[in-house]
């Protein structure tokens, strides 16, 4: 046999194993909740006003939904939270299920507790990520349905009138 059949052959082999240990890899990664200590920390720590005013000109707002109840969460600065919140956006690597329905996203927001990141306009995650309008951070799931630590996202599809709210998750899966 000729040596450069036998060589495209071990390539192709490899190059089989290696993206399947990869997908294995990623498809038993375990779902990082790291972030929620942080975040709860962040709104404890921030100098905010519970009751200040949302406008709705603001290129993003958060809020704070807990037990029904929604606050505006004015950030004095946002050169830390804003950032880390998106590099969190920027980290979801596996879509948990199907997309769900606004009732659904509705009974979670009366239920858990959730930080909600809402966009004037839509914003580009990446090229394999959605287009976002809102983000919503669940941070304590008081309905067990094993949300916590995921990130409900707002998601617009491109060149259509319709958006569906997908569930996301940030994993301990690294790519090296």
């Amino acid at each position: 046999m000729d040596r450069g059949f036998i060589a495209a052959v071990a390539f192709y082999v490899a190059s089989v194993l290696l993206i399947s240990i990869m997908i294995a890899g990623h498809a038993t990664a375990v779902r990082d909740v790291s972030w929620i200590g942080e975040v709860e920390n962040y709104i404890k720590k921030e100098n905010w006003e519970p009751n200040r005013e949302y406008i709705p000109l603001m290129t993003a707002a958060f809020f704070i939904i807990e037990n029904g109840e929604t606050q505006f969460f004015y950030l004095y600065s946002q050169k830390e939270f804003y950032p880390y919140i998106e590099d969190l956006l920027n980290s979801i690597d596996r879509q948990i299920g199907e997309p769900i329905s606004r009732e659904r996203l509705g009974e979670i927001m009366e239920a858990d507790k959730v930080l909600e990141l809402l966009y004037r306009f839509p914003v580009e995650l990446g090229f394999f990520k959605p287009s976002i309008g809102a983000a919503y951070f669940v941070l304590e799931d008081k309905l067990g349905g094993g949300l916590e630590g995921t990130i409900i996202v707002h998601e617009t599809i491109k060149n259509e009138p319709y958006y569906r709210y997908s569930v996301w998750e940030i994993t301990d899966w690294v790519l090296w």
